[in-house]
């Protein structure tokens, strides 16, 4: 096993692990913390083993579809289904080297600033249309007949 599922509610170290929401697994919630703290019950802190498993690369085969569609599949309860530890732990996928991982999860998180940066790029457009319609198209009482 290349990642150990820890079942302590705190967790030291939180920097280390890649953080995993059981509960509704189809909304593929998955978090690198970067600092210290506290996870709630509902989450399952995952901290590779080092050496053999990146952290970054994990996050990313966390949120992966043929991950979320074994979870989910897997998850038991119908109100509020939940992924249970035993069939986390179960998944098995290959895991390339290393350095193949690092380069992975290099160039998807390269892809991720850029999605994000266009993405602040396309609210400041939207927010600049909004004001030019404001300003362009007159309010009732101030068009000259």
């Amino acid at each position: 096993m290349a990642y150990q599922a820890h079942k302590a509610v705190r967790t030291d170290g939180t920097t280390s692990h890649v953080l995993y929401s059981k509960i509704r697994p189809a909304l593929n919630k998955v978090a690198l913390p970067d600092f210290e703290g506290i996870c709630s019950a509902e989450i399952y802190p995952i901290r590779p083993t080092s050496g053999k498993l990146s952290r970054f690369f994990l996050a990313y085969l966390l949120l992966s579809n043929t991950f979320l569609k074994y979870a989910t599949r897997h998850s038991d309860r119908s109100k509020i289904p939940k992924v249970n530890r035993e069939s986390l732990l179960a998944y098995e996928t290959g895991i390339p080297s290393l350095r193949e991982q690092e380069r992975i999860a290099d160039c998807l998180t390269s892809l991720d600033d850029l999605i994000a940066a266009e993405t602040r790029k396309l609210d400041i457009l939207n927010t600049h249309k909004k004001g030019l319609m404001q300003q362009l198209f007159p309010r009732v009482g101030e068009v000259d007949a």
